[in-house]
């Protein structure tokens, strides 16, 4: 082999070199051109997926919040119930005590029952407020009754002068009892 030769191949093995290099290159290039496009197709894929993904998960996360508030207003209420309940209870309690005790006053002394039914009709006038008023009681009670009346009246309308914020006239108050009706005897 000549020089000339020698040169020829030289130069022919560092063109097959370049052109290996230059087609290395190329093939690097395609593939990563090819793994971008792959990526971009992949994502134009799972996107959508992991938006409903997200959104699914985040209505469950909202349901599950729901619920648990629900859950908590049901505690919530259950234990205002039972607190309800316990005052009811604490409350028929004393009215239960209190009537006892006024049963025991009022069968012991005459003059206390007396008391009672005139500051019952006081009160009840006063939540009245009528000019015509009919009185029912029970039938044992009527002779007290009509005695204390006019007592009532009188001690009903002394308040209501001092205390009314408003001038209201019912000095022509008309009070009757009713002979006809009478209340339970177990009251």
């Amino acid at each position: 082999m000549n020089q000339d030769q020698q040169f020829l191949v030289n130069n022919l093995q560092k063109m097959i070199k370049y052109i290996q290099q230059e087609t290395d290159k190329k093939v690097q290039m395609i593939k990563k051109e090819a793994a971008k496009d792959a990526d971009l197709e992949k994502a134009l894929l799972i996107n959508p997926e992991k938006i409903k993904i997200a959104k699914k998960m985040e209505k469950e996360l909202e349901n599950y919040k729901t619920s648990m508030k629900i859950e908590q207003s049901k505690k919530m209420n259950k234990l205002r119930l039972e607190k309800l309940k316990v005052k009811i209870d604490c409350v028929n309690s004393v009215f239960e005590e209190a009537k006892n005790q006024l049963t025991l006053r009022i069968k012991n002394d005459p003059n206390e029952y007396k008391k009672v039914l005139k500051d019952l009709m006081i009160q009840g006038f006063i939540k009245l407020l009528e000019e015509k008023i009919n009185i029912i009681c029970k039938k044992e009670d009527f002779d007290i009754v009509n005695e204390l009346v006019d007592e009532a009246k009188e001690e009903f309308l002394d308040k209501l002068k001092k205390e009314a914020k408003k001038s209201i006239n019912l000095s022509n108050m008309e009070i009757t009892i009713d002979n006809k009706y009478y209340l339970p005897d177990n009251m």
